[in-house]
């Protein structure tokens, strides 16, 4: 009887490893709709990061953030529709939490 549920328990977990596998790959991202220009977004997202970074306390370890900024381009790069200039850095403080500016 053990040895049944045993069985059973491993084809489901088979099953749902490749059944979310499956919608993983039919997920399909589109871009929401934007008032901005992609231009306006930039010069905005520019302004604002020049602001926090004076405010903020970031991290000044060159192998950190180069492993960041190089982590967060290969993801942005997967991103849907117009290619902005990404670029990532780290905020010391021991909350976990992450956003993003225009």
């Amino acid at each position: 009887m053990q040895r049944t549920i045993n069985m059973i328990a491993i084809f489901l977990a088979l099953i749902g490893i490749v059944g979310f596998q499956a919608l993983a790959d039919r997920t399909n991202l589109t871009p929401a709709w934007n008032l901005f220009s992609p231009q306006q977004d930039i010069e905005m997202g520019t302004m604002l990061s020049n602001e926090l970074k004076a405010a903020l306390q970031l991290i000044n370890n060159h192998n950190a953030n180069t492993y960041m900024d190089a982590l967060g381009k290969q993801l942005s790069a997967h991103a849907p529709g117009y290619r902005f200039p990404y670029h990532f850095e780290i905020v010391n403080d021991n909350t976990i939490n992450v956003w993003a500016l225009p």
